[in-house]
């Protein structure tokens, strides 16, 4: 995938622009909506794991809708234990997914 600069080459309806900019203008134009839910569960053996999916939607102004699905962790029951697997860097708190399941 071409990276915004090679796309944009500082060229936005003919004015020449930083890429900063531009990222800002289309912002200005766009609604984004994350949300966060839990995906089928998935048995294995004695474990159950439950992926975790953020969902990206982005609708503008004119009609257009860009929707992005990806996985952000793995809640894994086994023993009557649950923990959880990032599939991020790093997660700010654990918990919220396991609550996520709890209440599914």
């Amino acid at each position: 995938m071409k990276s915004s600069k090679k796309m944009f080459n500082g060229v936005f309806h003919g004015q020449k622009k930083e890429i900063k900019d531009i990222r800002e203008i289309i912002r200005k134009f766009t609604k984004p909506e994350i949300e966060c839910s839990v995906g089928k569960k998935i048995k294995v053996d004695t474990r159950v794991i439950y992926p975790i999916i953020q969902t990206l939607v982005v609708q503008g102004e004119k009609g257009f809708t860009v929707t992005e699905i990806f996985p952000i962790a793995l809640v894994i029951e086994e023993n009557n234990e649950k923990y959880v697997i990032s599939i991020l860097e790093s997660l700010d708190d654990p918990e919220i997914f396991i609550e996520m399941i709890k209440s599914k």
